[in-house]
């Protein structure tokens, strides 16, 4: 666990001090954040910091219970247990808590790592402040929303690690499910026109909704901060026009169901 945090520790004062040294020596032509962006809230920053081009707490989160499911696979822990189906249930569910635990822990640490250091920031004399802090409420939901993404993003990957049993394939999964490739995908095929793509167009309605419930839709939408979580989000299949909390915490709970409750039937039907 100290790893994870430790690189999520160190992300944070890289990031800070970077922007610190190209602005205190008038290169903000070379920034590579626009840190007069990036600040004008607290949710904003973090959003910015956190879930970037691609999220720092999700790959903290998904490869660090990736891998310690692989050591506990290639150590014989699982096999050690109680052969009984109730013991063998038991590790598979407490697994998927687990992975709960560990992602609000990520996502609490890079929180409060990042915004000590951003504090640091703003005690220096470069004239860099919030222009706004975030309501209580919508702070809160903005998180409830993101904890709840990363998640069912740090569950979904758990079931490739009992179904292939190899380190590199799955690490390449988990990162494209992190990179949010399968909505991008899954819109640009609803959207084909010719060609053997083009054989799906009348699924287009239904490849768009489920693009519309991924959990990297939410980190993409919650990256740009708090400010929208009251707002409607787009009309939804299923439950119509809704809150953009609503829609967010509703996905994150879905995927988590769909990918845990895969991981445990997986396990329970699988020699591991």
């Amino acid at each position: 666990m100290w790893q994870y945090l430790s690189v999520v520790l160190g992300v944070a004062i890289l990031e800070i001090g970077l922007n610190a040294l190209i602005i205190s020596q008038g290169l903000g032509e070379l920034e590579a954040i626009n840190v007069n962006e990036s600040i004008t809230t607290p949710s904003v920053f973090l959003g910015s910091s956190l879930f970037g081009s691609i999220s720092l707490i999700g790959i903290a989160s998904a490869f660090g219970m990736v891998e310690w499911i692989f050591a506990d696979l290639n150590d014989g822990y699982i096999k050690s247990l109680v052969s009984s189906l109730t013991g063998r249930l038991s590790y598979f569910t407490e697994k998927v808590v687990f992975s709960g635990i560990w992602a609000a822990m990520m996502l609490v640490a890079g929180a409060v790592f990042h915004l000590a250091c951003m504090q640091l920031l703003l005690a220096l004399p470069l004239g860099l402040s919030f222009t706004a802090l975030d309501g209580a409420a919508e702070f809160a939901l903005w998180l409830l929303g993101t904890w709840l993404a990363v998640w069912a993003l740090t569950v979904i990957p758990l079931s490739a690690v009992l179904l292939l049993r190899k380190k590199l394939p799955v690490y390449v999964l988990t990162f494209i499910l992190l990179a949010g490739v399968t909505p991008v995908l899954l819109v640009a095929i609803s959207h084909s026109s010719g060609g053997i793509l083009g054989a799906l167009a009348p699924l287009g309605p239904a490849l768009n909704a489920i693009a519309s419930w991924m959990p990297s839709m939410v980190v993409a939408l919650f990256k740009l901060g708090a400010g929208s979580m009251f707002d409607p989000a787009q009309t939804l299949p299923l439950i119509g026009s809704a809150p953009t909390w609503l829609w967010g915490a509703l996905t994150g709970l879905l995927w988590t169901a769909i990918g845990g409750g895969a991981f445990v039937l997986i396990g329970r039907a699988r020699d591991v």
